[in-house]
């Protein structure tokens, strides 16, 4: 398994048709403004991935689409918090509603499309419950079932994959970055 930085110098795109599981915390990144990962992803996709003469495929599963939908107004929130503002509920069902719709139109054409595991791989989401943690097991076990390399910005989780890569030989890269690319900004 390669663990490649995508902010490094030397990151030049990914391959023409690669398979990218794409982890919740980038989706997520990419669709909200106030989350410290928005501008790096952002500026990721819009590079690398968005591009018509760049052909990436993106996955995602059930479990990644409950996550976001569950955690699409937490980095509000915490914006919120640090700023000592008081929650500004038409801001968070905003951010809610256009999380929704994006995953919809994602999935519906197909710029995301949606893999769910099998036997097997629910039998390795078990074994690497402990040592990943449950959403983390179940989304790298997919990643291994397909053979899609993975996409994220939590930095505990690579190491954690890395530490299970004899496990998890048909993940061959997992792209990430450095904390230092987060950015934290408010709204106009």
């Amino acid at each position: 398994m390669q663990k490649i930085d995508f902010n490094a110098p030397t990151f030049n795109g990914f391959n023409t048709g690669e398979d990218l599981l794409v982890d919740t915390c980038i989706l997520l990144a990419l669709m909200s403004e106030s989350d410290p990962w928005h501008q790096t992803v952002s500026q990721l996709f819009f590079e690398h991935i968005f591009p018509v003469d760049k052909i990436v495929l993106l996955y995602t599963n059930s479990l990644i689409v409950n996550e976001i939908m569950h955690l699409s107004t937490r980095s509000l929130k915490d914006y919120f918090n640090r700023m000592q503002i008081t929650h500004n509920t038409t801001l968070l069902k905003t951010q809610e509603d256009f999380t929704r719709d994006m995953m919809k139109t994602f999935i519906n054409e197909e710029v995301l499309k949606v893999r769910d595991g099998d036997q097997d791989s629910a039998f390795q989401q078990i074994e690497l419950t402990s040592r990943l943690g449950a959403a983390d097991a179940a989304n790298t076990s997919i990643a291994n079932l397909y053979g899609l390399n993975f996409l994220t910005v939590d930095n505990k989780l690579v190491h954690n994959m890395y530490s299970c890569s004899s496990e998890l030989n048909n993940i061959k890269k997992v792209y990430y970055t450095h904390p230092r690319h987060i950015v934290h900004y408010g709204f106009e």
